[in-house]
């Protein structure tokens, strides 16, 4: 079994054919997509599926961001709920009157989903636990495939590349602000106090390509 990790820009990356147990293994810091959470990619023997394992406090939510259609997520630890809406109604669908067209799913451990392509998403984990997820999907970096979609054509590293450097993320003080108020009112309903930074919000407009 390798433990071989190392980093590939931002993503930290872990080659290896075995993971004994993925609710226990360990991720890396991970800021640029979660506050106070960890991501850790892996790949595993020599094929064209690469994976992570994520993990975020209670009271915490991911950056929206987008990607190729595909990847398959399994919830561990936690429950929650995900946003997710097309990337054509842009990066705050409520504030532009089009809050009807953004879906809502809950999730829970066992729960699996698997976000639409090029469809901004968030994880939102207003459970009293962290939240952790097992992600699957093909376009290893060992062995790419040549499937791909704007998002990842020209960068690779979109959905952890901020919107403003030419990625695929919304940071924070970009995104929608219901997104914020309706996470505090679902913390608050299950008595989960809310770990998310402070931030002052943009009013500089962002086009989504």
């Amino acid at each position: 079994m390798s433990d071989r990790r190392y980093k590939a820009t931002r993503t930290s990356m872990w080659d290896t054919n075995f993971i004994a147990d993925a609710r226990v293994a360990t991720v890396e810091s991970a800021p640029y997509k979660v506050a106070e959470g960890g991501i850790t990619c892996f790949e595993m023997a020599d094929n064209s599926l690469i994976g992570h394992i994520s993990e975020w406090p209670s009271g915490i939510y991911h950056k929206a961001h987008y990607h190729a259609a595909g990847a398959i997520l399994l919830v561990v630890r936690s429950h929650g709920y995900i946003y997710m809406w097309p990337k054509e109604l842009g990066v705050r669908p409520f504030q532009n009157g089009k809050g009807d067209q953004v879906v809502k799913c809950n999730w829970k451990p066992g729960s699996i989903y698997s976000p639409p392509d090029g469809w901004f998403h968030t994880h939102l984990n207003s459970g009293p636990e962290p939240a952790r997820h097992i992600a699957l999907r093909l376009g290893s970096r060992k062995n790419p495939t040549t499937i791909h979609d704007a998002s990842t054509r020209n960068n690779r590293e979109g959905p952890t590349t901020s919107l403003r450097e030419g990625g695929t993320l919304i940071e924070y003080e970009d995104e929608d602000p219901e997104i914020r108020r309706v996470f505090l009112e679902e913390c608050k309903k299950n008595k989960v106090e809310s770990r998310m930074p402070p931030i002052t919000y943009r009013n500089d407009p962002l086009i989504v390509d």
